[in-house]
């Protein structure tokens, strides 16, 4: 195993507090599966930064990662958590208009 591999196993390992060739609990693996697993948008993909990944990174829990494909990289962009107000507003705005969306969601628009 070369020293690079060996590098990579390790901050994997880290990285999801795996310890090495111990089995994994199959309810959290799916679980944190779940957590990381990108999901595409028209922005990018997006993914929950979980609590253990947020506390490392020294950002609120609940934030999210956008990842952005750009030039054989990839960027990312955190974003807090929604704070109550907005969450607030889009549930006043989504019940308002709640017909009109599920109308449009019905069409694919």
């Amino acid at each position: 195993m070369t020293a690079v591999c060996r590098k990579r196993i390790i901050l994997l390992q880290e990285a999801l507090a795996i310890p090495y060739n111990q089995a994994v609990d199959s309810e959290r693996a799916r679980d944190m599966a779940e957590t990381i697993t990108p999901r595409k948008t028209e922005l990018g993909w997006v993914m929950d930064i979980p609590a253990e990944m947020a506390a490392i990174l020294k950002v609120e829990p609940g934030s999210i990662a956008v990842l952005y494909p750009k030039e054989g990289t990839l960027e990312t962009e955190i974003l807090p958590p929604p704070s109550a107000e907005l969450k607030e507003d889009f549930e006043r705005l989504f019940n308002k208009y709640r017909e009109t969306c599920e109308e449009l969601k019905r069409i694919g628009d």
